[in-house]
């Protein structure tokens, strides 16, 4: 299981603007697992991924977060945090 971020602090017109948010998307590629759910900090942001499937970006706001992949309807064993 594989989970890769990336967040840029300014608003894409290379003058330095601060945005607030960034995007988090879900990429599901492992042909053996079992779909996964992650969550972002306590709440649910992507529910039942599959293999094959992408999310679209969903927001988050500026600053620190925890996220953390299950397999899907379980929060009992950690996939990756």
């Amino acid at each position: 299981v594989s989970l890769t971020l990336a967040g840029c602090g300014g608003g894409g017109g290379g003058g330095g603007e601060s945005t607030s948010t960034t995007g988090v998307r879900v990429l599901h590629g492992a042909i053996d697992a079992t779909p996964i759910e992650l969550v972002t900090d306590t709440a649910t942001t992507f529910q039942s991924a599959r293999f094959g499937e992408s999310s679209g970006y969903r927001a988050l706001g500026r600053g620190t977060h925890l996220l953390t992949l299950y397999p899907a309807k379980t929060r009992t064993d950690i996939l990756l945090t």
